[in-house]
């Protein structure tokens, strides 16, 4: 479970660090853009 969690915090930053918006970045990610929504509220509600 903690290599699910890596995985996430990189995708993060990696969106974060894109100048695109999230629909945009998770389109080109191949990613559901309620799961990045969900991890980000996620992570920051935990600190990280």
């Amino acid at each position: 479970m903690n290599n699910k969690r890596e995985i996430w915090i990189e995708r993060i930053q990696d969106y974060k660090a894109s100048s695109l918006t999230a629909a945009k970045w998770c389109e080109e990610n191949g990613l559901n853009i309620n799961s990045l929504r969900y991890y980000i509220h996620k992570f920051e509600r935990t600190g990280i």
